[in-house]
């Protein structure tokens, strides 16, 4: 592999993430809703170990368009491709690149009092959408349509593709809850 190929296919990967996300919220309208955050998140990192909180930069994924803010209220998302996420370890053993992005994204998202979100991909293979079991409803979504559940990670995969073509794009007429709020209508 090149030098620098991986951060560009990290970077290509963030982009197309926010194209299907963004034709996912306006129904196939638009591409140009949600985009890759400032430093992939990077700045809200720094803003939280200086006290500040940068909610609107938390995540590899960021709202140009407020189409977005709904899902990003509700979900802190990152997005990671590698050439082997060790899947398999991560479900069976609680170990692994995937398991680690996971409870990364997890803790993250507390801190924005959200769900975490994970969008990944190893090469060769459909890529991943990953939320926690209990934010299922926020989408209207049944357990048919996930790929499996994993209880140790209060998770629950699924295709990504089939994800966005099943998942209901919140409306701000619904109560949700998320973190530590019981009820929150947005």
């Amino acid at each position: 592999m090149k030098a620098g190929s991986g951060k560009q296919k990290g970077g290509r990967f963030e982009r197309d993430t926010c194209r299907a996300l963004s034709l996912w919220v306006s129904d196939g309208k638009r591409d140009d809703i949600f985009w890759r955050s400032s430093m992939s998140g990077g700045r809200a990192t720094i803003g939280l170990k200086t006290g500040r909180r940068r909610g609107a930069q938390a995540g590899d994924i960021g709202a140009i368009d407020g189409l977005a803010e709904l899902l990003l209220r509700l979900f802190y998302i990152e997005c990671k491709f590698h050439r082997d996420l060790n899947i398999g370890q991560g479900i069976i053993k609680n170990n692994g690149l995937l398991y680690g992005f996971w409870t990364t994204a997890v803790r993250d998202a507390r801190n924005y009092n959200r769900h975490a979100m994970l969008v990944a991909r190893q090469n060769n293979t459909p890529t991943l959408c990953i939320i926690p079991t209990n934010a299922m409803m926020t989408f209207d979504l049944g357990g048919d349509v996930a790929l499996c559940h994993v209880t140790s990670w209060g998770a629950t995969f699924f295709d990504f593709q089939s994800f966005l073509a099943y998942a209901k794009v919140p409306s701000a007429d619904t109560v949700y809850s998320v973190g530590n709020v019981e009820r929150v209508k947005l």
